[in-house]
């Protein structure tokens, strides 16, 4: 999966952040995104919570949790 950069009033640069996510593509959350441009990591909550990313200013928890049965 690649980072998307999609164009609204302020740009985004999104980029995934899960563990099976290959470790290349994990680094992508700590190269600055465009200039201009509003870095978006979506992450699960494993991810969210097992590192600190430089420059992210806000965290939305969706709340979801996967449960083994």
């Amino acid at each position: 999966m690649q980072a998307l950069t999609i164009f609204t009033s302020v740009p985004m640069h999104i980029v995934p952040l899960y563990s099976l996510l290959p470790s290349e593509k994990q680094m992508e959350v700590f190269k600055p995104p465009p200039i201009n441009a509003r870095l978006v990591v979506v992450a699960t909550n494993v991810a969210e919570t097992s590192l600190t990313i430089p420059g992210i200013r806000y965290v939305i928890d969706c709340g979801r949790v996967k449960e083994v049965q």
